[in-house]
């Protein structure tokens, strides 16, 4: 049976073990690690890739042309559509219309009016120039 390291609450197994399993798939260097595994195992921690860097690195490209994917090309809408259209029951709506305290209805009510009020001079204490 495997030694077990335990890493706060959660048990692994032999880590040697793990990390001899790990290192040898193609994107080991892309895999979330522990920390200390860095340290332990002399691995180069990875690196923040900006946007630009990343789009000019094309390394996007290597799974462009992925021989299992399949690409759907459409010139006219698919008959019956791509997704299922679920219709949705109508909403009931009930409009309440309630008489306000002086009788009058709110369709009645009139808006108030704004007043235009001229600008008055400033009322901002200035500093008294020497």
């Amino acid at each position: 049976m495997a030694d077990t390291v335990t890493t706060g609450k959660v048990m692994f197994p032999d880590e040697e073990e793990l990390y001899n399993t790990l290192k040898d798939l193609p994107d080991f260097d892309r895999l979330p690690l522990p920390e200390h595994w860095y340290k332990k195992f002399n691995i180069p921690r990875p690196e923040a890739v900006s946007l630009q860097d990343f789009a000019l690195s094309r390394a996007w490209l290597k799974h462009k042309y992925d021989s299992n994917i399949k690409y759907e090309i459409r010139d006219e809408p698919a008959p019956g559509g791509v997704r299922p259209i679920i219709e949705a029951e109508p909403i009931p709506v009930e409009i309440v219309t309630k008489e306000l305290i002086d009788g009058t209805a709110p369709e009645t009510f009139s808006q108030p009016q704004l007043e235009s009020v001229l600008p008055t001079e400033s009322t901002e204490i200035k500093p008294q120039e020497s």
